[in-house]
């Protein structure tokens, strides 16, 4: 094991386990984590997902009243559960296993009167589908910290935390609020992404007889769709608190119809 020093504590790091190289500016990134995750206090819990060694929620832990970090690699929480006695931080719980597999089950034994705040730092591929359909589901959690070290992945998890409420995200969606980029890795194009969502107040539901309109990148039409409301029941269960209820869903029916555009050269 190599030992490392990052905000006041001390991490024990196995060779198979992540953790930061760049400490001075790693120390940047959590503290703008830290600043974004709003009022911490003793009714929160933090969700942090993909844990590693514990970094994230070890930092934060005396300003929350629960840490449950989530990791897949075993010798990482091994490490996490080591830092946690090594800096006598006594209220954190570390998970071995697939986010995927677990997320579901942590979330509905959170207490519902206690305040989830998530943070994720996951690898280069972005969340799993299931970790992201777990995060959309459970209206509990207000707001998410991404922090993200390839930005495709996050464009693309971005897109499924936003979309509007359907069959499959029944939560109501987040919304994008600020970005910034920590250069943890000098002199090189790559740079640590961490953006702030925070869920919406009400959920996007599809509109009667709206109107979607997309232009064409190949050619000089536009393409209009009018919906047709289609009322679809359907069954769907909360993530937090496992109940179940049943909703209509409306399901646009498109006719298209087209016309000439100028397009700019």
């Amino acid at each position: 094991h190599i030992y490392e020093q990052l905000l006041g504590l001390n991490f024990r790091i196995s060779p198979s386990a992540f953790f930061q190289v760049n400490t001075t500016a790693t120390a940047v990134l959590y503290s703008q984590v830290r600043s974004w995750c709003g009022d911490l206090n003793q009714n929160v819990t933090l969700l942090d997902i993909c844990c590693g060694t514990g970094t994230i929620g070890l930092t934060m832990a005396k300003q929350v009243g629960r840490v449950i970090g989530i990791e897949l690699v075993e010798d990482a929480v091994k490490d996490a559960h080591f830092n946690a006695q090594l800096n006598q931080v006594t209220n954190c719980q570390f998970i071995a296993g697939k986010a995927e597999s677990i997320l579901q089950k942590v979330l509905r034994d959170i207490p519902p009167t206690t305040k989830v705040i998530g943070v994720v730092d996951p690898p280069r591929s972005g969340l799993h589908p299931t970790t992201l359909q777990a995060i959309r589901n459970c209206n509990k959690i207000d707001t998410l910290v991404y922090v993200s070290c390839k930005q495709t992945s996050l464009v693309n998890d971005g897109i499924i935390l936003c979309r509007p409420s359907s069959k499959k995200y029944i939560g109501r969606p987040f919304r994008p609020v600020s970005a910034v980029a920590v250069d943890l890795f000098p002199h090189t194009p790559h740079c640590e992404l961490v953006m702030l969502f925070q869920r919406t107040t009400e959920s996007t539901t599809t509109t009667p007889n709206s109107t979607i309109t997309t232009a064409s990148t190949t050619t000089n039409t536009t393409t209009t769709a009018t919906a047709t409301p289609t009322p679809t029941p359907t069954t769907t269960t909360d993530s937090c608190s496992g109940t179940t209820t049943s909703t209509i869903v409306v399901e646009p029916t498109n006719t298209q119809s087209e016309q000439n555009i100028p397009t700019k050269d």
